[in-house]
Protein backbone atom coordinates (compact mmCIF):
# COMPACT_ATOMS: atom_id res chain seq x y z
CA UNK A 1 0.00 0.00 0.00
CA UNK A 2 2.29 2.74 -1.19
CA UNK A 3 2.42 5.84 0.91
CA UNK A 4 0.07 4.58 3.34
CA UNK A 5 2.17 4.65 6.16
CA UNK A 6 2.83 9.00 5.90
CA UNK A 7 -1.29 9.17 5.00
CA UNK A 8 -2.57 7.27 8.04
CA UNK A 9 0.04 8.34 10.95
CA UNK A 10 -1.22 12.02 10.20
CA UNK A 11 -4.67 10.98 10.11
CA UNK A 12 -4.36 9.92 13.85
CA UNK A 13 -4.09 13.19 15.35
CA UNK A 14 -7.81 14.34 13.43
CA UNK A 15 -9.61 12.32 16.40
CA UNK A 16 -7.68 14.03 19.53
CA UNK A 17 -6.21 18.06 22.95
CA UNK A 18 -5.01 21.07 25.23
CA UNK A 19 -5.60 21.86 28.98
CA UNK A 20 -8.97 24.18 29.15
CA UNK A 21 -11.29 22.22 31.00
CA UNK A 22 -14.61 22.21 29.02
CA UNK A 23 -17.92 23.88 30.10
CA UNK A 24 -20.81 21.53 30.26
CA UNK A 25 -22.48 23.12 26.95
CA UNK A 26 -19.36 22.42 24.52
CA UNK A 27 -19.66 20.57 21.53
CA UNK A 28 -17.76 17.76 20.21
CA UNK A 29 -16.29 19.86 17.39
CA UNK A 30 -14.98 22.09 20.98
CA UNK A 31 -13.69 18.57 22.27
CA UNK A 32 -12.20 16.89 19.11
CA UNK A 33 -10.84 20.44 17.83
CA UNK A 34 -8.80 20.55 22.08
CA UNK A 35 -7.80 16.91 21.94
CA UNK A 36 -6.25 17.70 17.85
CA UNK A 37 -3.78 20.43 19.72
CA UNK A 38 -3.24 18.38 23.05
CA UNK A 39 -2.34 15.33 20.95
CA UNK A 40 0.37 17.45 19.17
CA UNK A 41 1.95 18.82 22.25
CA UNK A 42 3.04 15.31 23.14
CA UNK A 43 6.16 14.49 23.27
CA UNK A 44 5.15 10.48 22.91
CA UNK A 45 2.87 8.43 23.01
CA UNK A 46 2.40 4.13 22.27
CA UNK A 47 -0.35 2.71 20.32
CA UNK A 48 -2.04 -0.73 20.08
CA UNK A 49 -4.48 -1.35 16.99
CA UNK A 50 -6.56 -4.53 16.10
CA UNK A 51 -8.28 -3.76 12.48
CA UNK A 52 -10.58 -6.76 10.89
CA UNK A 53 -10.92 -6.36 7.20
CA UNK A 54 -14.16 -8.97 6.07
CA UNK A 55 -15.17 -9.44 2.37
CA UNK A 56 -16.24 -11.92 -0.04
CA UNK A 57 -13.26 -13.48 -2.34
CA UNK A 58 -12.81 -12.53 -5.90
CA UNK A 59 -13.53 -15.93 -7.01
CA UNK A 60 -15.37 -18.11 -4.77
CA UNK A 61 -17.68 -15.38 -3.64
CA UNK A 62 -16.92 -16.77 0.04
CA UNK A 63 -16.29 -14.45 3.04
CA UNK A 64 -12.65 -13.97 3.67
CA UNK A 65 -11.33 -12.00 6.71
CA UNK A 66 -8.16 -10.72 7.25
CA UNK A 67 -6.92 -9.20 10.73
CA UNK A 68 -4.00 -6.61 11.26
CA UNK A 69 -2.83 -6.22 14.33
CA UNK A 70 -0.28 -2.90 14.70
CA UNK A 71 2.04 -2.02 17.70
CA UNK A 72 3.48 1.13 17.47
CA UNK A 73 5.99 3.85 19.64
CA UNK A 74 5.66 7.15 18.12
CA UNK A 75 8.25 10.49 19.41
CA UNK A 76 7.04 13.92 18.12
CA UNK A 77 9.71 15.78 17.41
CA UNK A 78 11.61 15.12 16.09
CA UNK A 79 9.18 12.80 14.41
CA UNK A 80 10.17 8.97 15.06
CA UNK A 81 8.23 6.05 14.83
CA UNK A 82 8.95 2.23 15.29
CA UNK A 83 6.06 -0.02 14.34
CA UNK A 84 5.29 -3.79 14.33
CA UNK A 85 2.47 -5.00 12.17
CA UNK A 86 1.17 -8.80 11.73
CA UNK A 87 -1.44 -9.55 8.84
CA UNK A 88 -3.46 -12.52 9.30
CA UNK A 89 -4.95 -13.49 5.70
CA UNK A 90 -6.05 -16.88 4.83
CA UNK A 91 -2.91 -17.56 2.64
CA UNK A 92 -0.62 -17.26 5.86
CA UNK A 93 0.14 -14.61 7.87
CA UNK A 94 2.92 -11.07 7.23
CA UNK A 95 4.69 -9.81 9.46
CA UNK A 96 6.60 -6.26 8.78
CA UNK A 97 8.64 -4.20 11.12
CA UNK A 98 9.24 -0.04 10.62
CA UNK A 99 11.62 2.65 11.58
CA UNK A 100 11.53 5.93 10.75
CA UNK A 101 13.73 8.59 11.53
CA UNK A 102 15.52 11.74 10.69
CA UNK A 103 17.87 9.19 8.67
CA UNK A 104 14.92 7.55 7.07
CA UNK A 105 12.15 4.97 6.49
CA UNK A 106 13.59 1.63 7.25
CA UNK A 107 11.00 -1.07 6.95
CA UNK A 108 11.49 -5.30 7.22
CA UNK A 109 9.47 -6.93 4.45
CA UNK A 110 8.31 -10.42 4.70
CA UNK A 111 11.15 -11.82 3.18
CA UNK A 112 13.34 -10.51 6.09
CA UNK A 113 14.94 -8.39 4.00
CA UNK A 114 15.35 -4.43 5.19
CA UNK A 115 14.99 -1.33 2.41
CA UNK A 116 14.69 1.97 3.54
CA UNK A 117 12.69 5.16 1.67
CA UNK A 118 14.22 8.50 1.70
CA UNK A 119 10.77 10.20 0.35
CA UNK A 120 10.06 12.34 3.22
CA UNK A 121 11.86 14.04 6.34
CA UNK A 122 10.66 14.43 9.55
CA UNK A 123 10.03 17.64 9.15
CA UNK A 124 8.09 17.12 6.52
CA UNK A 125 5.91 14.50 8.02
CA UNK A 126 5.38 17.04 11.19
CA UNK A 127 4.30 19.48 8.81
CA UNK A 128 1.44 17.00 7.80
CA UNK A 129 0.40 16.26 11.06
CA UNK A 130 -0.48 20.09 11.53
CA UNK A 131 -2.05 20.58 8.63
CA UNK A 132 -4.48 17.66 9.35
CA UNK A 133 -5.29 19.99 12.62
CA UNK A 134 -7.97 22.14 11.75
CA UNK A 135 -11.00 23.74 13.35
CA UNK A 136 -12.95 23.26 9.93
CA UNK A 137 -12.48 19.39 10.48
CA UNK A 138 -13.10 19.00 13.95
CA UNK A 139 -16.43 21.05 13.15
CA UNK A 140 -17.29 18.51 10.29
CA UNK A 141 -16.65 15.60 12.50
CA UNK A 142 -18.40 16.76 15.54
CA UNK A 143 -21.82 17.89 13.96
CA UNK A 144 -23.73 14.82 14.37
CA UNK A 145 -21.98 13.29 17.15
CA UNK A 146 -23.57 12.99 20.70
CA UNK A 147 -21.16 13.32 23.97
CA UNK A 148 -21.74 11.36 27.14
CA UNK A 149 -20.19 11.97 30.27
CA UNK A 150 -18.06 8.92 31.51
CA UNK A 151 -16.59 10.36 35.10
CA UNK A 152 -13.20 10.86 33.92
CA UNK A 153 -13.83 10.94 30.20
CA UNK A 154 -15.85 11.82 27.33
CA UNK A 155 -17.47 9.32 25.50
CA UNK A 156 -17.86 11.13 21.61
CA UNK A 157 -20.27 8.57 19.48
CA UNK A 158 -20.99 8.58 15.73
CA UNK A 159 -23.41 6.93 13.16
CA UNK A 160 -24.39 7.46 9.80
CA UNK A 161 -23.77 6.69 6.13
CA UNK A 162 -20.40 7.85 5.63
CA UNK A 163 -20.45 11.05 3.79
CA UNK A 164 -18.61 13.62 6.04
CA UNK A 165 -15.77 11.21 6.25
CA UNK A 166 -15.48 10.78 2.15
CA UNK A 167 -15.67 15.07 2.44
CA UNK A 168 -12.57 14.92 4.78
CA UNK A 169 -11.08 12.12 2.23
CA UNK A 170 -11.55 14.60 -0.08
CA UNK A 171 -10.13 16.74 1.28
CA UNK A 172 -6.81 15.46 2.33
CA UNK A 173 -6.23 13.81 -0.57
CA UNK A 174 -6.74 17.32 -2.08
CA UNK A 175 -3.42 18.53 -0.06
CA UNK A 176 -1.43 15.41 -0.60
CA UNK A 177 -2.03 15.40 -4.36
CA UNK A 178 -0.01 18.58 -4.01
CA UNK A 179 3.08 17.02 -3.04
CA UNK A 180 5.22 15.90 -6.13
CA UNK A 181 5.84 12.39 -5.00
CA UNK A 182 1.99 11.55 -4.30
CA UNK A 183 1.01 12.26 -8.04
CA UNK A 184 -0.64 9.81 -9.90
CA UNK A 185 -2.03 7.76 -6.63
CA UNK A 186 -5.35 9.33 -7.83
CA UNK A 187 -6.91 5.65 -9.26
CA UNK A 188 -5.82 3.76 -5.56
CA UNK A 189 -7.48 7.02 -3.90
CA UNK A 190 -10.87 6.77 -6.37
CA UNK A 191 -11.19 2.83 -5.78
CA UNK A 192 -13.34 3.15 -2.80
CA UNK A 193 -16.39 4.83 -0.81
CA UNK A 194 -17.53 4.67 2.43
CA UNK A 195 -21.34 3.65 2.86
CA UNK A 196 -22.10 3.27 6.61
CA UNK A 197 -20.29 4.18 9.85
CA UNK A 198 -20.31 4.15 13.49
CA UNK A 199 -17.49 4.91 15.68
CA UNK A 200 -16.96 5.60 19.48
CA UNK A 201 -13.61 7.55 20.79
CA UNK A 202 -13.08 8.15 24.74
CA UNK A 203 -10.85 11.34 25.51
CA UNK A 204 -9.60 11.96 29.20
CA UNK A 205 -11.28 15.04 30.58
CA UNK A 206 -8.22 16.62 32.58
CA UNK A 207 -5.76 15.36 29.48
CA UNK A 208 -7.84 15.77 26.45
CA UNK A 209 -5.50 13.17 25.01
CA UNK A 210 -7.72 10.45 22.87
CA UNK A 211 -7.34 7.16 24.80
CA UNK A 212 -9.56 4.28 22.80
CA UNK A 213 -11.29 4.29 20.17
CA UNK A 214 -13.49 1.42 18.20
CA UNK A 215 -14.96 1.74 14.78
CA UNK A 216 -17.26 -0.42 12.29
CA UNK A 217 -18.07 0.80 8.78
CA UNK A 218 -18.75 -0.45 5.34
CA UNK A 219 -16.81 0.89 2.25
CA UNK A 220 -17.46 -0.20 -1.24
CA UNK A 221 -14.20 -0.90 -3.43
CA UNK A 222 -14.47 -0.63 -7.45
CA UNK A 223 -11.25 -1.71 -9.17
CA UNK A 224 -12.58 -1.30 -11.88
CA UNK A 225 -13.39 -4.85 -12.84
CA UNK A 226 -15.67 -5.56 -9.78
CA UNK A 227 -16.99 -4.01 -6.89
CA UNK A 228 -17.56 -5.23 -3.72
CA UNK A 229 -18.19 -4.36 -0.20
CA UNK A 230 -15.62 -4.50 2.62
CA UNK A 231 -16.65 -4.51 6.57
CA UNK A 232 -13.61 -3.10 8.93
CA UNK A 233 -13.49 -3.51 12.66
CA UNK A 234 -11.15 -1.50 14.51
CA UNK A 235 -10.19 -1.06 17.87
CA UNK A 236 -7.46 0.67 19.28
CA UNK A 237 -5.98 1.89 22.64
CA UNK A 238 -3.10 4.55 22.77
CA UNK A 239 -1.39 5.15 26.45
CA UNK A 240 2.18 5.61 27.66
CA UNK A 241 1.94 9.32 27.12
CA UNK A 242 5.37 10.99 26.88
CA UNK A 243 6.77 7.86 28.51
CA UNK A 244 8.94 7.04 24.46
CA UNK A 245 12.35 7.35 25.53
CA UNK A 246 13.44 6.82 22.37
CA UNK A 247 13.65 5.62 18.98
CA UNK A 248 17.09 4.36 17.34
CA UNK A 249 17.64 2.44 14.10
CA UNK A 250 19.44 -1.09 14.75
CA UNK A 251 23.15 -0.81 13.43
CA UNK A 252 22.67 -3.89 11.73
CA UNK A 253 19.44 -2.36 10.06
CA UNK A 254 21.13 0.69 8.41
CA UNK A 255 24.08 -1.61 7.31
CA UNK A 256 22.28 -4.29 5.43
CA UNK A 257 19.32 -1.40 4.17
CA UNK A 258 18.49 -1.46 0.61
CA UNK A 259 18.05 1.10 -1.03
CA UNK A 260 14.58 2.29 -3.20
CA UNK A 261 14.66 5.41 -5.22
CA UNK A 262 11.68 8.08 -5.15
CA UNK A 263 10.91 7.47 -1.66
CA UNK A 264 8.00 5.17 -2.80
CA UNK A 265 6.72 2.89 0.09
CA UNK A 266 6.72 -0.82 -0.12
CA UNK A 267 3.38 -2.89 -1.15
CA UNK A 268 3.52 -3.82 2.88
CA UNK A 269 3.50 -0.71 4.49
CA UNK A 270 0.88 -0.54 7.06
CA UNK A 271 -0.97 1.22 8.58
CA UNK A 272 -2.10 3.54 11.48
CA UNK A 273 -4.75 5.25 12.70
CA UNK A 274 -7.56 7.93 10.43
CA UNK A 275 -7.31 10.97 9.12
CA UNK A 276 -10.38 10.73 11.73
CA UNK A 277 -10.74 7.89 9.84
CA UNK A 278 -9.42 8.98 6.96
CA UNK A 279 -6.01 7.71 7.19
CA UNK A 280 -7.28 4.47 8.37
CA UNK A 281 -10.00 3.93 5.47
CA UNK A 282 -7.69 4.87 2.80
CA UNK A 283 -4.94 2.06 4.16
CA UNK A 284 -8.05 -0.20 4.51
CA UNK A 285 -8.72 0.28 1.05
CA UNK A 286 -5.40 -0.11 -0.33
CA UNK A 287 -4.90 -3.83 1.74
CA UNK A 288 -8.99 -4.66 0.04
CA UNK A 289 -7.83 -3.98 -3.47
CA UNK A 290 -4.51 -5.61 -2.76
CA UNK A 291 -6.19 -8.90 -1.58
CA UNK A 292 -8.41 -8.96 -4.53
CA UNK A 293 -5.61 -8.73 -7.04
CA UNK A 294 -3.74 -10.86 -5.34
CA UNK A 295 -6.24 -13.55 -5.15
CA UNK A 296 -7.58 -13.13 -8.72
CA UNK A 297 -3.69 -13.44 -10.03
CA UNK A 298 -3.11 -16.70 -7.80
CA UNK A 299 -6.34 -18.02 -9.41
CA UNK A 300 -6.26 -17.53 -12.87
CA UNK A 301 -2.89 -18.67 -12.77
Amino acid sequence: MKKMTSITVASFFVLSITGNALANEESAADIIQMSNEAMLELDSFSSETTMELTMPDPMSGEEVTITVHTMEDVILDPFAMHQVSTIHTPDGDLETTVYWTEEGMYEQGPDGDWYVYEGMSSDEMMALLQATSTREQAEMLGEDMDVTDEGDSYLLTYTGNGEQLNEMIDDLLGELMMEEDMQGEEALFEAFEISDLSYEMLVEKDTYYMTEMTMDMTMVIDDGEESVDMHISLDQTVSNFNGVDSITVPDEVIEHAQPVEGGALPDTASHHLLYAMGGLTIAAGGLGLSVLHRRRVRTSS
